[in-house]
């Protein structure tokens, strides 16, 4: 049992509660015995770290002190269990992508993964928003981090290279269609827009969009990018099912 917070291994892991060592190492860590099992029949745990009183069953294991688990752990209430979760290599040659624009939120990029993976949109492309590897996020989308296939890289050039092989959706609260007159192919694949919580899409973006959305709503002004997102990808993912 490791029972120093100075031990060299323990040293490491805690770097991995910074963005940049997470980027550097490729590695991330999850906490809750939940989010293990998921790592662990994902096939990306790398290790599991865990207390006397918090046994998981993995080979490559690590006992520590609570003491020690605690200087790692970003919870209030830790379970005593935690492990290293490796990136996944992408794979983008499948299913539809979600496309988002300076999101910022944790909970917010959580709840879209969640709603991503349950309606077909696998392919992440993520342009200046909060990491998605930040422990909120990772906690927000209750395992559904180790499903999908995530890029960071600027929409601009993403959206100038790609190769058509897609219909471009875009999202605007004021100029959009109205979302229940769409009428999208049931064999095309498509991208979706979405944007930062108070500036929504830059106009920039908007240009390279085939055609852009607006969900029909009484008694508000807007919807939040998690909710309105939600329930675009699931219109969008009705096409498939006709």
């Amino acid at each position: 049992m490791i029972e120093s917070t100075d031990n060299n291994k323990i040293k490491a892991l805690r770097k991995l509660k910074q963005k940049k060592h997470r980027d550097k190492q490729q590695a991330f860590l999850v906490e809750g015995h939940h989010l293990v099992e998921e790592a662990i029949e994902a096939g990306v745990c790398e290790q599991v770290i865990h207390t006397e009183d918090a046994d998981v069953d993995f080979p490559r294991k690590l006992l520590v002190s609570d003491t020690v688990f605690s200087s790692l752990s970003d919870v209030m209430s830790p379970q005593g269990v935690m492990a290293v979760c490796l990136k996944r290599t992408d794979d983008f040659s499948s299913g539809d992508y979600l496309l988002l624009d300076h999101i910022q939120d944790p909970g917010n990029i959580g709840t879209l993964l969640r709603s991503a993976k349950a309606f077909g949109f696998e392919n992440i492309v993520l342009d200046e928003c909060v990491d998605v590897y930040n422990p909120k996020v990772v906690r927000a989308t209750q395992g559904t981090i180790f499903k999908l296939n995530m890029k960071k890289m600027s929409l601009v050039s993403f959206l100038q290279h790609h190769e058509n092989g897609f219909h471009v959706y875009g999202t605007d609260v004021n100029k959009g269609e109205p979302l229940s007159s769409i009428k999208p192919s049931k064999d095309e694949r498509v991208a979706l827009l979405l944007g930062n919580e108070g500036a929504g899409v830059k106009d920039s973006l908007l240009r390279s969009a085939d055609d852009i959305l607006s969900i029909d709503i009484t008694g508000a002004e807007s919807l939040n990018v998690a909710v309105a997102g939600g329930i675009i990808m699931h219109r969008l993912y009705e096409r498939k099912e006709k």
